[in-house]
């Protein structure tokens, strides 16, 4: 019958003292630039899809009817160049706030020494079961 052997786990402390600024930078932009692609992504297809269902002209002509115009029409190409044009400076705003509070971190990590964290480490590799004598 065989046995089952639990894993052993060990438990050590860590103390994360300093998070070096550039390499924040480096991580930060690509997140940013992704997480902001993906945003203008999804919002050319909501963009499309309520041109398709006919959104877009019930809000023009509900507009033309509340402010008594002749004429109203919402340009898609003006919209999606001011939606980049934000994109964009939030990335680079979203960045730079970030790159700050690594270097805040790291002042604060001085005068407090750091944050400790706990990491429990499991074995992955079982004990060798005794052989069975014959």
């Amino acid at each position: 019958m065989k046995r089952r052997q639990r894993l052993r786990a060990r438990k050590s402390r860590r103390v994360i003292r300093h998070i070096d600024p550039w390499s924040v930078l480096t991580f930060s932009i690509i997140f940013h630039l992704c997480f902001f692609a993906a945003l203008l992504l999804s919002s050319v297809l909501v963009w499309n899809a309520a041109v398709a269902a006919g959104t877009i002209e019930n809000i023009e002509s509900f507009v033309r009817e509340l402010g008594d115009y002749d004429k109203f029409q919402i340009d898609s190409g003006k919209v999606f160049s001011a939606a980049v044009l934000i994109a964009g400076m939030l990335t680079l705003a979203s960045t730079i706030m970030v790159v700050l509070l690594t270097v805040v971190f790291n002042l604060i990590s001085d005068l407090v020494g750091g944050i400790r964290v706990t990491v429990i480490e499991e074995e992955t590799v079982r004990p060798a079961e005794a052989a069975s004598t014959n």
